[in-house]
């Protein structure tokens, strides 16, 4: 990576290693934040990720549909700790449910 970020191809990365019970095992800072400006990076630094997460979520409903903790004809809104408040509009996903959400092929 380090010749990546010395050559500003890649301007900051953050790496972390945890295990299931959420122990850190690993993590590190490494570049800038504003390369001009020569800022290092933070853990409270914001990335725009664009569609990267949603393999991550998919392959997590996934694995709890396995485990049967979910199912995918659920309402999106039963899973949600936190359903009145937040960037989800809740009204207009009423009724979707995690399969609502698949990509068709």
């Amino acid at each position: 990576m380090r010749p990546y970020l010395e050559s500003y191809k890649l301007a900051g990365i953050i790496a972390i290693v945890a295990d299931k019970s959420g122990r850190i095992h690993y993590r590190n800072l490494l570049g800038y934040t504003d390369v001009e400006a020569k800022k290092p990076m933070s853990e409270d630094n914001v990335f725009w990720v664009a569609s990267m997460s949603k393999m991550f979520v998919g392959a997590s409903v996934m694995m709890l549909v396995d485990e049967g903790k979910v199912s995918l004809d659920d309402p999106l809104r039963s899973s949600s700790r936190n359903s009145t408040n937040g960037w989800w509009s809740w009204r207009r996903t009423r009724d979707m449910s995690f399969s609502s959400l698949r990509c068709a092929p």
